[in-house]
C-alpha cells in the first residue's frame, strides 16, 4: 500500500518501517509532552500502550511465537490492504509519478505530520539534554526544521521561503494549543471528582483488577464465606481506598495539589491517584506527594480500618489460622524462642493486633528498628473451592489453588520449587511503640530469654548524643558534618539532616570503617568504654535500652538520647540501643 502512495521506490520500505512504529512513536511523544506542559497530567494515562505489544513489528522485533488466531488476522488485514493498494493503483495520477507523495490531498497531511513529529520528538528530546522544564522554543525551532525538510521533500528543491506562511500558520496554531494547556482553559489540571460518584480510589497502584477482586470480596461475605490473611493476601488490595471518609480525603489531598501547582509544576511527579468512578470510567491524576506536608490527611487515610487491615492481613487472622509461631530478637540476631503454646499463639496475636489498631500515623511512617520478629506460619485454608469459583473463576483459579497449596500445604522435597518453599512464614516486627506486645514478652520471661549470652559482648561504649540511628563511629562523622553545616560551611541538609551529596562524602561502607575505635572518636563524643562484666550483666539482664525510634516529622536534633553500642570479642558492633528516658541509676556515674 506504502508503494502506492510514494512514487519513489527508495522511499517505500522507509515509509512501510515509519507506520509500523508511528501508532507508538505518535502515543509516546504527545503523552510525554502533555506530561510535561499539563500538572497532574500522568505517565501511565491509559492501557493503550498494552495492545502496542501485538503489532506485528513488536511482534517480531520480540521474538515472540505467532499464534494461529493471530496469523488469520494478519492474513484478514494483509487482503484489506491490498484492496485498498488496488483502488489507489486505479487512481493513481501518472504525471506525479517521482513524487515522493503522488496524491496532492495527501501532501499536506505529509507535509504537517512531518513538522508534528520532528517538533515533538526533537524539542523533547533537547529539552532532556538540556535538563530544562516546559519551554516553547525548542518545539518551535525543531517545527522550523520539520517543515523544512517537508517542503525539499515535496519540492525536490531547497528553495522554500516562499512557503513561509504554512509554517507560521502552523506556529500559531501550536502556540495557542500550549498556551491553553499551560493555563487550563479546558480545566483539566483543576478538575476534582464528585466524591458520591467514586466507587473507590486508589494511591500509587494500578486499577487493574481491583473492581474484580472487590466484587469478589464482597459476594464472599454475602455468602458467609470467611475472608482469611492467606487468600486476602493474594488479593493484593494495599492502597484501595472505599469508605467515604477515605476517597472524601483523597480528593481534599487533590485539591490541596492543585492549590500548589505553580510551586510544584516543574517537580518530578511520582505519586499516583486513580479514581474509579461507579460508571467504570477512570480519572487519573499524577503528583509529587511529600506526605510530611499533609500529616491530617495521610495520617486519615492510615489510620482508618481499611489501610490497617489491607496492609496487615495479620488483623485478619485468628488463632486457629496459625500453625506454629515464635518470637525472634530484632536487637541480638539468631535468638529464637521455641515454638509457642496454643494458649501463648492466641494472647500474642491478640496483644499485637491491638498494637496495630492503636498505631498512630506518626510511628507508622517514622524512622525505627525491631525490637523482636515475631515468626509464623499459617495452616493450609479449608475452604470450599467450588463456591469461589462460581463467584469469580478467574480470580480463584486452578493457578490460585495450586500456588495456595504449595505455600501453606505439607513440603515435597520432589517439588523443583523446594528450596523456594521450605521456610515458609510470616515475620512481622515489633516496634518500640508496640506496648502491649512487648508487656506480654515481658510478662512471660520471652524478653529476657533472648537476651545474648555474657560472653557474647565484650564490651559496651556509652555516650549521649543526638537521636542519629548509627555506631559511634558513623555518628561521630555525622555529627562532625551536622556542625559544619551549624557553622555555615554547608548550605544545605537532606531530609536526614546529612550533608548534601555535592558537599560532603557519603557516610563509608561499613568495611570502611576502622577495626578499633579511633581515641579521637571517644574524646569528641566523651565515651565510656565499660568492660566490667558485671555491669555488662546489668546493662544486659536489668534493660532499659530500646531499639531505635524515630516519629515522622522528627529530625534527630529535636531530642537528645543516651547510645550505647554492645561490641563482640571480635571487635564488631552488635547492636546499638538507645536510653530515651535517662541512664539506669547503675549506669548513671558511668555516664557522667
Amino acid at each position: 500500500m506504502m508503494g502506492m502512495i510514494t512514487g519513489q521506490p527508495l522511499v517505500q520500505p522507509v515509509f512501510a518501517v515509519i507506520f509500523n512504529i508511528l501508532p507508538v512513536g505518535l502515543y509516546t511523544v504527545v503523552f510525554y509532552l502533555l506530561q510535561l506542559a499539563v500538572y497532574g497530567f500522568p505517565s501511565y494515562y491509559s492501557t493503550l500502550d498494552e495492545y502496542f505489544n501485538y503489532l506485528p513489528f513488536f511482534k517480531l522485533f520480540n521474538n515472540e511465537p505467532l499464534g494461529g488466531a493471530y496469523c488469520l488476522l494478519l492474513a484478514g488485514l494483509t487482503v484489506l490492504f491490498l484492496t485498498v493498494a488496488w483502488l489507489l493503483y486505479r487512481r493513481r495520477p501518472l504525471e506525479s509519478t517521482g513524487d515522493i507523495i503522488v496524491f496532492p490531498v495527501l501532501r499536506p497531511i505529509f507535509k504537517y505530520g512531518v513538522t508534528f513529529c520532528v517538533s515533538l520528538c526533537g524539542g523533547i528530546l533537547t529539552m532532556e539534554i538540556m535538563e530544562v522544564s516546559l519551554s516553547w522554543w525548542p518545539l518551535l525551532l525543531w517545527a522550523v526544521v520539520g517543515y523544512a525538510i517537508a517542503e525539499m521533500l515535496l519540492q525536490k528543491s531547497v528553495r522554500i521561503l516562499s512557503a513561509w506562511k504554512g509554517l507560521a500558520v502552523y506556529c500559531l496554531i501550536f502556540i495557542i494549543f500550549l498556551t491553553g494547556l499551560r493555563f487550563d482553559v479546558f480545566g483539566y489540571e483543576s478538575r476534582l471528582p464528585e466524591a458520591d460518584q467514586v466507587a473507590f480510589a486508589l494511591l500509587n497502584r494500578s486499577e487493574q483488577g481491583v473492581a474484580e477482586s472487590l466484587t469478589a470480596l464482597e459476594e464472599m461475605e454475602a455468602l458467609g464465606i470467611r475472608v482469611t490473611p492467606q487468600f486476602y493476601e493474594t488479593m493484593y488490595m494495599q492502597n484501595v481506598y472505599q469508605e467515604p471518609a477515605n476517597i472524601q480525603a483523597l480528593i481534599k489531598l487533590q485539591e490541596n495539589l492543585v492549590g500548589r501547582r505553580e510551586e510544584l509544576r516543574n517537580r518530578r511527579r511520582y505519586d499516583s491517584i486513580f479514581y474509579v468512578m461507579k460508571d467504570g470510567s477512570v480519572m487519573r491524576r499524577q503528583y509529587q506527594i511529600t506526605e510530611s506536608d499533609y500529616p491530617e490527611l495521610i495520617g486519615q487515610l492510615k489510620e482508618s480500618r481499611e489501610c490497617r487491615i489491607r496492609n496487615n492481613t495479620i488483623l485478619l487472622a485468628q488463632p486457629s489460622d496459625i500453625a506454629w509461631m515464635t518470637v525472634g530478637s530484632g536487637m541480638f540476631s539468631e535468638i529464637e524462642s521455641p515454638l509457642l503454646k496454643s494458649g501463648q499463639v492466641a494472647d500474642l496475636l491478640a496483644a499485637y493486633q491491638k498494637d496495630l489498631w492503636e498505631e498512630a500515623y506518626a510511628e507508622m511512617d517514622g524512622e525505627r528498628a525491631a525490637a523482636y520478629t515475631i515468626n509464623l506460619r499459617y495452616v493450609l485454608p479449608q475452604v470450599e473451592w467450588e463456591a469461589l469459583q462460581k463467584i469469580n473463576p478467574r480470580i480463584f483459579s486452578e493457578d490460585l489453588l495450586k500456588q495456595i497449596n504449595r505455600w501453606y500445604g505439607e513440603v515435597n522435597p520432589d517439588d523443583p520449587d523446594y528450596l523456594r518453599y521450605d521456610r515458609r512464614y510470616e515475620s512481622l516486627p515489633v516496634y518500640g511503640s508496640y506496648l502491649n506486645t512487648l508487656a506480654w514478652l515481658k510478662e512471660q520471661g520471652l524478653a529476657d530469654s533472648m537476651l545474648p549470652e555474657e560472653s557474647a559482648v565484650a564490651s559496651v561504649r556509652l555516650y549521649e548524643g543526638y537521636n542519629y540511628l548509627g555506631t559511634a563511629e558513623e555518628y561521630s562523622y555525622w555529627l562532625e558534618n551536622y556542625n559544619q553545616k551549624e557553622a555555615g560551611q554547608s548550605k544545605t541538609l537532606d531530609h536526614y539532616d546529612r550533608p548534601a551529596a555535592e558537599s560532603y562524602p557519603e557516610l563509608p561502607d561499613e568495611e570502611k570503617l576502622p577495626e578499633t575505635l579511633d581515641p579521637g572518636i571517644a574524646d569528641s563524643l566523651s565515651l565510656t568504654e565499660i568492660s566490667d562484666r558485671e555491669t555488662i550483666r546489668r546493662i544486659l539482664t536489668e534493660g532499659g535500652f530500646s531499639p531505635y525510634f524515630r516519629l515522622l516529622g522528627e529530625k534527630e536534633t529535636d531530642r537528645r538520647c543516651w547510645h550505647i553500642d554492645f561490641v563482640s570479642p571480635s571487635d564488631n558492633v552488635l547492636f546499638t540501643g538507645f536510653y530515651y528516658d535517662g541512664l539506669p541509676s547503675f549506669l548513671a556515674a558511668a555516664g557522667r
